[in-house]
């Protein structure tokens, strides 16, 4: 702008100055707002995100191991009951149905170990609750086997053979060995 630009312009009234710096003010209160909405979305985004099933998985995996690593000092230094305790701690820090199942399985072979096949059958009962399986049942077997309780055994080999996964590779060995155990326990073969 030259000189006489400068001097052809009328002055700016109250009105229009007071009007421009509520504009600016306006502008800059819109982008703080933006700025922190989009922050807090974005923290919102953040905390809701679900971990990938590989995530949620190698956790699992990582409690189960450092579980059964904790067991196993314990078990190794003469304290059954603080590997006990390790388990049941394990059990309530996740809500995985599986990884549960799997914990108190770890607890019943525990018990079993230590003699206590009472409580071992109990923990294998609640496993099987969470997670019915082929291993599960045959393993519920053997400990109604070490009690003496023969009827209960067959009947839990006969449902391993009902729910075993014929697509493993062992499934046929398998479905043969627990019909060996059955006619054993029953006293068809000796």
């Amino acid at each position: 702008m030259g000189y006489n630009d400068q001097q052809n312009k009328k002055p700016e009234s109250k009105f229009i100055k007071c009007f421009k710096r509520k504009k600016k003010l306006v502008i800059v209160v819109a982008a703080i707002v933006l700025i922190i909405g989009g922050a807090v979305c974005g923290w919102l985004y953040y905390l809701n995100q679900k971990p990938t099933v590989a995530e949620q998985q190698a956790k699992q995996t990582k409690l189960i191991n450092d579980t059964a690593e904790k067991v196993q000092k314990s078990v190794n230094n003469g304290k059954p009951a603080d590997a006990i305790k390790a388990i049941d701690d394990a059990i309530k820090s996740t809500d995985d149905v599986t990884t549960i199942s799997t914990l108190k399985l770890n607890k019943s072979t525990t018990y079993y170990n230590t003699g206590d096949y009472d409580k071992a059958l109990s923990a294998a009962l609640e496993s099987e609750t969470l997670d019915k399986n082929s291993n599960i049942e045959q393993y519920i077997a053997g400990i109604y086997v070490k009690k003496g309780d023969n009827q209960n055994a067959i009947k839990y080999y006969q449902n391993a053979i009902a729910i075993i996964d014929e697509s493993s590779p062992m499934a046929n060995s398998d479905i043969q060995d627990y019909k060996d155990r059955i006619d054993y326990l029953s006293g068809v073969k000796k």
